[in-house]
């Protein structure tokens, strides 16, 4: 008989969206599928990256075969760091609740943290039936809500935070394993026992050589590929995340290169200002992107832009973005310090910048008689490829579930 494993994540893309830009959720369930496994996943109806909610129809015409999809109501939110994501994260706890007492037969839950309260009400559930559970573990959450908060706000939320930190230690002290994206990214939490239980895999995505055309936009088919050197960022446009303002510092660069461009594609509650600041020649802004458009720009950019703030939790994380360049060999432009920066110098595949200075530096030399090529070489160690290969990564998730599973038979 198949064994069942329970899927529960919020705030990614979902097999039933249109051409989804896979994570966790995607990616993982691919794996399961191919190794035999029945799914069943959990995940709410709200996008957390288009904010806005799915249409309810697209589950009758997509659950068949071994996996079936529920999407839980929430309340929805604009600002992925704000009081309404918090109340959303409470509601849609309150509907997990209520849709666990109807699952059964259930051998293994794999939950993307956070949400703290829905995580911890199915940790609750998972104990109760004596069913093992990996943590997803995402973000530092609930630190990363009251970071840059004054002393004043802090103070007055410090019994809620409290009792959410207490929540997260309950989640990870009781599960068999967690996933983590680097290496340090548990460091900050003072939890005994908790660092061996970590599976370090990162954000990789499976990827293809058949891009399908078709499903492209034709603005994008006519500016790919070009004589240029095409330097791009995919992705959201955040203020707390990422900072395009130092391109306007070596604008006059910019505009007279005839050797690069910057593509940018995303939306996002800061996209407006990025199209004021950056309004001259040689920087083009798009809209979102589906997969298919996502391997195209990849497979035809010669390096990826990511101006990401030194944030106290993307110091400790090789974000996904960074994990997308070293699938694809392209070379990355990044202000991030850390273990990115670590990473990338380490194996000499990009260029860290302090300030738009050196930034400039950078690009003046990577356009200089094709510098970008010289890449190329550098992607091909081995250690590299193995740690960023999509299947090896999946594997230790995998291989933890069945050693589990087999453990709990006896």
């Amino acid at each position: 008989m198949k064994k069942k494993i329970l899927i529960f994540q919020s705030g990614e893309p979902i097999h039933l969206d249109k051409s989804p830009l896979p994570m966790r959720l995607i990616n993982l369930t691919d794996i399961l599928l191919k190794y035999g496994y029945q799914i069943e996943i959990l995940t709410t109806r709200f996008s957390h990256q288009e904010k806005k909610f799915r249409n309810r129809e697209i589950l009758s015409k997509n659950n068949q075969g071994n996996i079936k999809y529920t999407l839980l109501e929430s309340t929805g939110y604009k600002k992925n760091i704000s009081l309404k994501r918090l109340y959303d994260h409470l509601i849609l706890a309150k509907n997990l609740r209520k849709k666990l007492k109807e699952i059964k037969n259930i051998d293994y839950v794999f939950m993307g943290y956070p949400p703290i309260e829905a995580c911890f009400i199915l940790a609750r559930w998972c104990l109760n039936r004596r069913i093992p559970y990996i943590v997803d573990y995402k973000d530092l959450w609930p630190e990363l809500f009251m970071h840059n908060k004054n002393s004043l706000i802090k103070i007055l939320l410090f019994p809620i935070i409290f009792s959410l930190k207490i929540l997260r230690n309950f989640i990870l002290k009781n599960s068999s394993g967690i996933s983590i994206i680097s290496n340090s990214f548990l460091d900050s939490l003072k939890l005994e026992n908790i660092k061996q239980k970590k599976i370090t895999c990162y954000l990789t995505k499976k990827k293809s050589f058949n891009v399908d055309t078709a499903n492209i936009r034709n603005d994008i088919l006519l500016k790919f590929p070009s004589k240029k050197i095409k330097i791009v960022f995919i992705g959201n446009f955040m203020t707390d995340a990422f900072d395009f303002k130092v391109l306007k510092k070596i604008k006059n660069f910019i505009e007279k290169s005839q050797l690069l461009e910057f593509y940018f594609f995303g939306s996002g509650p800061s996209k407006k200002k990025v199209e004021e600041n950056l309004n001259f020649k040689n920087i083009n802004i798009g809209d979102r992107v589906n997969f298919s458009e996502f391997q195209y720009i990849m497979g035809n950019s010669q390096a990826v832009f990511l101006p990401i703030n030194n944030r106290f939790d993307y110091l400790k994380s090789i974000p996904n973005k960074i994990v997308d360049a070293i699938n694809y060999k392209l070379p990355i432009f990044t202000s991030l310090g850390g273990e990115a920066k670590s990473l990338i110098e380490k194996f000499e595949i990009g260029f860290f910048y302090k300030n738009h200075e050196t930034l400039l530096q950078n690009l003046v030399w990577f356009c200089d008689n094709k510098n970008h090529k010289l890449f190329k070489k550098n992607y091909d160690n081995s250690e590299l490829q193995t740690l960023f290969d999509h299947d090896s990564n999946y594997k230790k998730i995998l291989n933890k579930i069945e050693f589990d599973l087999n453990n709990r038979m006896r």
